[in-house]
């Protein structure tokens, strides 16, 4: 024979704890869950129910079975309306919490009229049928997305309908109904209820999460297919791009030939102008090339260049007023690597130097130099220099020492580029106040690399 007490206590214990995990669970998101909030308080009102009825040698019978009914009929109509506000059925929310109140109101109307407590839990029994029976039907009619774990739910609430369909049809034959009176069909009830209430927690959790990971990968998807387009306009774009710019470049290349023609100042803009367009069209190749920059990753396209050469044909795309100074070896530095790349790295690395470097009467001094089996790419600035403890972070995105907007970019592209390469980017101190960024690539042969 079932202890039904003990039941009684392990239903405050399910309830309460549900409530509370669920509580810890809405403080730690962002998101409005009005569904597990609207379960929350489900669960608080049955808890709060099983623990007048659990309290009741201890507190006034009346006190104690009019609220505690009250409360059942109010926490298993909040859990139809819960199953309805998650399964998108708006439609039967009013008439579920309307039904709610119309049974608390008849359930106290019986109690006060009643003359014993039989009328009472015949009352409950017919409004809790009543209302596990819509909740088995609409779990039922909505299992297509989790059809096991609706289904489950939906089987133990048709099984607490089927009792208290019994226990109705017990007491109108004049059968004395009580609480605790422990008969099969009590027992019944209260064992059917304790699976009920486990598998409907974990079942509705499930169902939240299933419902979760399932919008997470919508949004994936669309995230994805948002990517997919943006990067074939970036491409299209970038392709539609290089067509002016080579006509321009073709126009300034065609002006050397007036060289004599022209005054220096002239001469002069021309060639700025060529070196500026020779730096957009290497951007729009890698642009078009979108695959080398899906999720941030590079694939470099290696070919054996000169790297002292492309660091002076790199630094040529600047005007000639720009105060830098290039210190490379006599011999060349032969390597294999990406050129666009590494040009993109360089002047990156020149641009952001520009922007913090401050003493107009000394240059911005770039060298190129072997250092143990490496090639090493120094740009050194006197601006007011970087912390320890922002050496590294000045690699990640958008992040800036000054904090400015749409800046952040340049320094994170020069650390992808560099281990695309297997090499390595980082800061420096310049001995003469400001930094020095390096760029380390490595060269497989060593000091024979350049052979």
């Amino acid at each position: 024979m079932l202890d039904l007490r003990s039941f009684v206590l392990a239903f405050v214990v399910i309830n309460l704890t549900y409530a509370a995990l669920i509580s810890a669970f809405l403080n730690t998101i962002r998101i409005d869950q009005p569904a597990l909030r609207l379960w929350r308080w489900a669960n608080i009102t049955s808890g709060s129910a099983m623990s007048l009825l659990w309290l009741r040698p201890w507190i006034p019978l009346e006190l104690s079975l009019n609220l505690a009914h009250a409360l059942t009929i109010l926490g298993i109509g909040l859990e139809l309306a819960t199953y309805a506000l998650f399964l998108g059925r708006v439609k039967w929310l009013s008439p579920v919490l309307a039904g709610t109140v119309i049974g608390i109101v008849v359930q106290g109307l019986v109690l006060l009229l009643a003359s014993s407590r039989h009328p009472a839990l015949l009352a409950l029994s017919v409004i809790g049928m009543t209302i596990k029976a819509m909740a088995a039907l609409l779990m039922f009619r909505s299992r297509r997305d989790s059809p096991g774990v609706s289904l489950a739910i939906s089987l133990t609430d048709g099984a607490i309908a089927a009792i208290l369909l019994g226990r109705t049809v017990l007491g109108l034959t004049n059968f004395e109904l009580l609480a605790f009176d422990p008969t099969v069909i009590n027992q019944a009830l209260y064992l059917a209820a304790f699976i009920n209430y486990v598998v409907n927690g974990f079942g509705f959790l499930l169902l939240v999460q299933g419902a979760a990971n399932r919008q997470i990968y919508a949004t994936s998807e669309r995230l994805r297919e948002m990517e997919r387009e943006q990067r074939e306009l970036l491409s299209v774009a970038a392709h539609e791009f290089r067509t002016p710019a080579a006509m321009i470049k073709a126009s300034t290349d065609s002006l050397r030939f007036l060289h004599d023609q022209i005054t220096p100042d002239v001469a002069n803009r021309v060639d700025n102008i060529r070196a500026a367009v020779t730096r957009l069209t290497d951007l729009a190749n890698v642009l078009i090339s979108r695959d080398r920059l899906i999720e941030r990753v590079l694939t470099p396209q290696k070919e054996r260049i000169d790297l002292s050469a492309l660091v002076e044909q790199s630094l040529g795309a600047y005007p000639a007023e720009t105060p830098v100074a290039l210190t490379i070896l006599p011999e060349p530095m032969m390597m294999q690597a990406d050129p666009t790349l590494l040009r993109i790295a360089v002047c990156n690395l020149v641009d952001n130097a520009i922007r913090y470097h401050e003493q107009a009467d000394c240059p911005i001094r770039v060298s190129v130099a072997r250092q143990a089996g490496q090639a090493r790419i120094c740009v050194a600035d006197r601006g007011p220099g970087i912390p320890d403890d922002l050496k590294q972070k000045v690699f990640e995105r958008h992040f800036t020492v000054r904090g400015e907007l749409a800046k952040g970019i340049g320094l994170s592209i020069v650390r992808l580029i560099s281990r695309a390469h297997d090499g390595e980017a980082l800061v420096e101190d310049n001995p003469g106040g400001g930094s020095v960024m390096v760029l380390n690539l490595p060269l497989p042969e060593g000091r024979r690399s350049d052979a």
